[in-house]
């Protein structure tokens, strides 16, 4: 069968130097996490609790796949527009929030 979506990018990261890019297989994981994301956002905006829980469980496969202790999470140093925390801020919620809306609702005060 085919590998678990982070194996191929993994191997890339830690294979050595006959590891090519782009991956043969053209996988974007990044891109994988950011399309569950906007899934995610989508179903619960439809606002169903099949819908919900469908949306939760997508933003709960994002840990998983970005490797033990989010080994894999290059987000923050990526072109795609999320974070994890984008991602982690919205599971088990009903309403989707980003990071940067979160942050100006909630600012954190200068030491």
């Amino acid at each position: 069968g085919d590998p678990h979506p982070p194996e191929g990018f993994f191997m890339y990261l830690c294979g050595g130097p006959e590891e090519r890019w782009p991956l043969a297989d053209q996988f974007c994981l990044l891109g994988f996490v950011n399309a569950l994301f906007v899934r995610s956002r989508h179903l619960m905006q439809l606002g169903g609790q099949e819908e919900k829980e469908a949306a939760n469980n997508g933003l709960l496969y994002v840990e998983p796949i970005l490797g033990k202790e989010i080994s894999l999470d290059f987000l923050d140093s990526s072109p795609w527009p999320i974070s994890i925390l984008d991602i982690f801020l919205n599971i088990n919620q009903s309403d989707v929030v980003t990071f940067a809306e979160y942050s100006k609702r909630n600012p954190v005060r200068p030491p």
